[in-house]
């Protein structure tokens, strides 16, 4: 333990005492910082006695602390001092007492040096330049993430000559759905459904051959988890190549209590079987309507972002937009379906458990649907296979609004039919459900209603077909 000055001097005053203790502290924080400091400590200490002008004091040099030690300018200051002195024997004791205080405060630096060295500067502040760099890097890496292309190849395209999801073990997996109606069981593979049940354990999408500009990075294959498509009952449209999924007779329940008065009340519907799109109508679809005759072009060749959307190539497996109700109807009409009811696209996006996303409860994020402008238009049909519906829907929520056959009226969920409703008789104003990629959260909920003019259309509309089982 460090020796107390006021053991040597009983009129050494505390603050001085306090110093040379700091400076002899065993606890490297509690010492003094710098020379610096401890002089200031000694000057601030106004009241001290003159015995303490005795102690050395350090300076700093040229960077370095030294310790004044000039005995001739001790012996000035002892001869000076104030204290009385009786006879020479008490001035010599005296002498000899602030000569062991000077000798012990001397000592100080050496039994001590840390108390006077510069504290080293903590790592970072001499590498700042190394935290500089590496957030220059980060977010470099960010912007190129979010302006990079993010399309990626589309499901199930004709263009790509891949094989239809359930074509893959040439067979249709039905676990424990409802087996098809007799209207559709001689249907086979290429145009609906085998005879030949087995479980689909892996579909594996063949190489894609032609990707568009917008692709700069595919992988060879793309390969679906089974429980993506596992139970999904499926058949190809020989009109336009349009893969569709059953949807089994049963009940769901509709509409909910928890959002907007007009999805209220939740209420339980039983609807027959149907077939409805896998993906919502494409650009090259409904070209070829337009080629038969059958189809009004749309209102508008551009999207939101992209001229010439509608004729180019490039995106010929992306929705159709800009088409109003009558033209999706006529769409319908060509291709021998109809637009589905209201009902039958709530009960094929969010199946039989109440979901409030086609892929469950989780909230949405990129990987799972098109929505809130995350890519600021439209993505290629059935993109995002993780955001699945119950029965095997893509898009179901966002990409683009779907138009369905019912007319709007706010009430009638208060007093609609219990089995395969259709909506009120007349209105002036059609449905529309599924938000689009501009819409947000609340508005890509299962449940969302939607209604405009039959004669509206935008870059955000579009739409699928249904048939009946």
């Amino acid at each position: 333990k460090p020796i107390s000055p006021c053991r040597f001097n009983q009129q050494l005053k505390i603050e001085a005492g306090d110093i040379i203790l700091k400076c002899l502290e065993k606890d490297v924080n509690k010492r003094f910082s710098s020379p610096m400091e401890f002089i200031e400590s000694f000057q601030a200490a106004s009241e001290i006695t003159n015995e303490m002008s005795e102690i050395a004091i350090p300076k700093i040099d040229s960077g370095r602390s030294e310790l004044i030690n000039d005995n001739q300018h001790t012996q000035s200051q002892i001869n000076t001092t104030n204290y009385p002195a009786q006879n020479h024997a008490d001035e010599q004791e005296e002498i000899r007492k602030i000569d062991s205080i000077k000798r012990d405060t001397a000592n100080i630096r050496d039994q001590y040096p840390r108390i006077f060295e510069e504290k080293p500067q903590p790592g970072w502040k001499r590498f700042w330049w190394v935290g500089a760099i590496l957030s220059l890097l980060a977010i470099g890496l960010f912007l190129w993430t979010i302006l990079s292309p993010k399309q990626i190849p589309i499901i199930n395209s004709p263009k790509y000559n891949q094989t239809p999801l359930t074509a893959a073990t040439q067979s249709i997996s039905i676990g424990s759905q409802q087996k098809p109606t007799a209207d559709v069981s001689a249907l086979t593979t290429s145009g609906a459904l085998s005879t030949s049940i087995t479980p689909v354990t892996e579909i594996t999408q063949s190489t894609v051959s032609e990707p568009t500009p917008e692709v700069m990075a595919i992988v060879s294959t793309v390969t679906i988890e089974p429980t993506a498509v596992s139970n999904f009952i499926t058949m190809t449209r020989k009109k336009d190549g349009m893969i569709m999924v059953f949807v089994p007779e049963g009940t769901f329940k509709m509409g909910s209590n928890s959002f907007e008065s007009i999805e209220k009340p939740e209420h339980t519907i039983k609807l027959s079987a149907y077939w409805i799109d896998q993906t919502e109508i494409t650009n090259d679809m409904y070209t070829q309507c337009v080629k038969a005759k059958a189809c009004q072009p749309p209102l508008s060749n551009d999207s939101a972002k992209r001229d010439g959307y509608y004729t180019n190539p490039n995106f010929d497996h992306y929705p159709v937009v800009n088409v109003d109700w009558n033209r999706a109807t006529a769409y319908c009409e060509w291709i021998g379906g109809r637009l589905p009811t209201e009902a039958e696209w709530e009960k094929a996006a969010r199946g039989t458990t109440g979901r409030l996303y086609p892929w469950g409860d989780n909230a949405p994020h990129e990987n799972l649907i098109n929505y809130d402008g995350i890519y600021s238009d439209t993505t290629s049909v059935g993109r995002f296979p993780a955001g699945v519906s119950p029965f095997g829907a893509f898009d179901m929520s966002g990409n683009v609004w779907e138009w369905v056959a019912d007319w709007y009226d706010e009430i009638y969920y208060q007093g609609s039919y219990f089995e395969n409703p259709t909506g009120p008789t007349f209105g002036t104003l059609h449905l529309l459900r599924g938000g689009s990629w501009s819409s947000d959260i609340d508005s890509i909920r299962t449940t969302y209603r939607f209604r405009n003019k039959a004669s509206y259309t935008n870059s955000q509309i579009g739409f699928r077909c249904a048939k009946s089982g």
